[in-house]
């Protein structure tokens, strides 16, 4: 009698394990925790912290982050002047809290990919149409600010919080690049004949700056020749006077 009692206690307290084990659900920093009972939404939420549910899979716990979270997509557009533009677009954001009940009966643990990523798309092609393709590089501050505005009316309405949204890289046909490289090496030319033409100016007006005091002053001429002079007298014959008047010179 001794050993069945204990062999009961020992089944007993094994299965008393098994079913609080298989009742406690754990939910993480930053998370809350969703509850369906047989499939249906429980309304309340679970905190941050250890909880008991019905075991055996009667109840079911979705786990979501309410923190700051990083999603990237790829989107294509095109430009005002018609020109085909690609970027990726790397977008911030987090889920109400108070709200992931609604979040997982509306959108389910795929919001991701129903809702956020068709809401990139459609943002980069209606501000894309709004600029030109070159400035989508020129104006790229404005392209982000237009961006994530947008965005976040988008999503705000489905109970997501954009936080900011970073354009990471731009890519444009073939074509575009090689004509933004020609237009580049066109301006670099057009800046190197401007110096040039610059610097021939003001040599030619250093020149004539010059040649008018020369001309006004004939002991600058006298003066200019005797800087050059190397100390050696010509050698003539017969009598020849030097080539320069020393007595007009002070």
């Amino acid at each position: 009698m001794k050993k069945m009692k204990l062999a009961w206690t020992v089944v007993i307290a094994v299965l008393a394990l098994i079913l609080i084990f298989s009742s406690i659900r754990i939910v993480g920093a930053g998370q809350k925790g969703v509850v369906t009972r047989f499939g249906e939404i429980q309304n309340q939420s679970l905190n941050e912290g250890i909880h008991l549910v019905l075991p055996f899979g009667i109840d079911q716990v979705w786990k979501q982050e309410v923190r700051i979270q990083k999603f990237e997509s790829d989107a294509d557009a095109a430009s005002k002047d018609l020109q085909e533009v690609g970027a990726t677009l790397a977008v911030n954001y987090r889920l109400q809290d108070d709200e992931v009940v609604d979040i997982y009966r509306n959108l389910g643990p795929y919001y991701r990919q129903r809702i956020i990523e068709p809401a990139i798309q459609e943002t980069f092609k209606a501000v894309a149409a709004q600029f030109d393709a070159a400035e989508l590089l020129q104006k790229r501050p404005e392209v982000k600010s237009n961006s994530l505005k947008l965005l976040k009316e988008r999503l705000e309405k489905h109970n997501i919080d954009v936080v900011d949204i970073n354009i990471v890289n731009f890519n444009f046909s073939k074509e575009f690049d090689r004509a933004i490289e020609d237009k580049q090496v066109a301006q670099q030319e057009a800046e190197r004949a401007g110096f040039r033409l610059e610097t021939a100016k003001l040599e030619a007006e250093a020149i004539k700056v010059q040649a008018e005091a020369l001309a006004q002053n004939e002991q600058l001429v006298d003066w200019e020749a005797v800087k050059k002079w190397n100390g050696i007298l010509p050698k003539v014959t017969g009598g020849a006077t030097p080539f320069i008047d020393i007595n007009t010179i002070d």
